[in-house]
């Protein structure tokens, strides 16, 4: 074990820290050692126990809520999670000398303020996160509280001091995290998303091509020219093409794909169509995939007792493979542009029949769901382990919660509740999922190299 608390020492992945230590709990111990995304150590203000990861968890419960209201599209909510994790996570391990910035890690990333004085932490991290949030979410966040000053902010600044911490201290902590919040929001504003609002869209034709159906407007067709976060480019990871070519003809390959979503509608039981609403995370109903997966996120920080630095490179990792999982797979999507299960089985199959979650306005190849929830298990698994648990994030709700082996287990039913729910191929959800892998492997060794 010589070397895991030497930042200038071996580089060494997740996966050896894990066989080096014998295990998942052998590796928990490792947490409060030091080694650099483990567990940051140095200079600070104050000895952080568990209860202060919470007001992190209140955040992202709250932009959560806030793209669930504004009907944030997937990409670009997977987009928000990450600019508010690493500003989360830049606030949290400043001037830590175990820890290290992701400026020259993540793309373009300016370098973030350096304090010059201890910090208590979770104020830093609650103005930063605050600043991040007001600024992405403009008049939204305004209107919730949850502008930078805005009520939130002010209630876990008031719980700092009266936990004992100065209100001097409080004070130029919660300056440092707005200094680090407004400079992440510069790095933001030049990714290229802006260029994308508004911008024109033609779709294709063709008897294989997609186009939006029902009056309905393409969701997010441009985003391929969004800046990744981690990726060298949105093709970096671009999947093959369809192993199944389009045709109408019975008989064929595409055909049978069709089929195989056409009779899993057919033949859906109880738990299948649960199964599909309880993954389906539509904009306007839910915080959207990426965020279902920070929530996830969320109650395992909370559940594992674990210290604030940790988390915030938990959700930095986690919000980051996201939200350039969303960038691969939205890249794919236009630029293969196939058509949907449904509206090639109404044209050739059945003219009646009905996918049972309502289908998407953007492109079918490949799966979204499958793609993003591969990501955030591989990242999990990677700095949790291969660990059961519960996910009960629709409660109080119409769903019940769900119970699962391992995340890989998770990441497996929400790929494969896109057949449930009529929306995907099988194809695609086998191919999305290791277009995942592939993307958080590229993200865990960029954000883990030292």
């Amino acid at each position: 074990m010589a070397g895991l608390n030497n930042p200038n020492g071996p580089v060494l992945n997740r996966r050896q820290v894990l066989r080096a230590a014998g295990g998942t709990a052998a590796a928990a111990a490792i947490a409060g050692t030091g080694y650099g995304w483990w567990r940051a150590s140095g200079p600070a203000a104050s000895a952080e126990p568990e209860t202060e990861t919470a007001g992190a968890g209140e955040w992202m419960q709250a932009l959560y809520g806030l793209v669930m209201n504004e009907g944030t599209s997937p990409p670009a909510a997977a987009r928000s999670y990450a600019y508010a994790a690493v500003a989360l996570y830049e606030a949290v391990t400043a001037g830590h000398t175990a820890s290290f910035s992701l400026a020259g890690r993540l793309n373009a990333m300016p370098a973030t303020p350096t304090p010059d004085a201890p910090l208590d932490r979770p104020a830093a991290a609650s103005a930063a996160m605050a600043t991040v949030v007001g600024g992405l979410f403009g008049s939204a966040a305004a209107s919730s509280g949850l502008q930078a000053g805005g009520q939130m902010e002010q209630d876990q600044l008031r719980r700092r001091q009266a936990s004992g911490m100065p209100a001097g201290l409080i004070a130029r902590s919660a300056e440092y995290g707005h200094r680090v919040g407004e400079r992440i929001l510069t790095w933001a504003a030049e990714d290229g998303y802006a260029d994308t609002v508004g911008r024109a869209y033609q779709p294709r034709t063709g008897a294989a091509q997609w186009a939006p159906e029902f009056g309905l407007e393409a969701v997010e067709p441009h985003w391929g020219i969004v800046r990744p976060f981690a990726l060298p480019a949105a093709d970096a990871y671009q999947p093959p093409p369809p192993p199944a070519p389009f045709s109408p003809h019975p008989g064929s390959a595409f055909f049978h794909q069709a089929t195989r979503v056409y009779q899993a509608g057919l033949t859906l039981t109880d738990e299948q169509r649960e199964i599909a609403l309880f993954w389906s995370d539509n904009a306007r109903l839910s915080g959207t995939p990426a965020g279902h997966w920070m929530l996830i996120a969320r109650d395992l920080v909370n559940q594992r007792g674990w210290p604030l630095d940790r988390a915030a490179q938990l959700y930095a990792l986690l919000a980051v493979a996201l939200a350039d999982a969303f960038t691969s797979c939205w890249h794919e999507k236009y630029r293969t542009n196939l058509l949907r299960p449904d509206t090639y089985i109404r044209a050739h199959i059945d003219p009646g029949w009905r996918p049972w979650v309502a289908t998407p306005v953007f492109p079918e190849y490949t799966s979204g769901h499958s793609v993003a929830s591969r990501a955030a298990a591989t990242v999990l698994t990677d700095l949790a382990g291969a660990t059961a648990f519960t996910d009960n994030n629709h409660a109080p709700g119409p769903f019940a919660p769900r119970s699962f082996a391992s995340f890989h287990a998770a990441a497996e039913e929400a790929a494969i509740s896109r057949l449930y729910g009529g929306i995907h191929y099988p194809m695609s959800i086998e191919i999305g999922l290791s277009q995942g892998e592939q993307v958080a492997r590229h993200v865990i060794d960029t954000l883990y190299q030292r």
